[in-house]
């Protein structure tokens, strides 16, 4: 079964998308519901301390597949 190039290139940039949309956007969230969540300060810190962690990861992968997909559009 042959893939189409095109198929792939739009499922990088969809997964692109979302690395650089969907981490900010549960960061904000949970900040934001911290406030009603009755956490302790110790909690919430060790809690937004993984998800910065996990955002600046998220970061780098979108960086990685715009490399790709700019690579990949160049070619045949």
């Amino acid at each position: 079964m042959k893939i189409d190039k095109q198929l792939i290139l739009d499922q990088i940039n969809e997964a692109r998308t979302k690395e650089e949309l969907a981490i900010p956007l549960y960061v904000s969230h949970i900040e934001q519901a911290f406030f009603w969540s009755g956490l302790d300060n110790a909690r919430q810190k060790k809690i937004m301390a993984g998800l910065k962690t996990l955002a600046r990861e998220s970061e780098k992968h979108a960086i990685i597949l715009k490399k790709v997909l700019a690579i990949e559009s160049k070619t045949k």
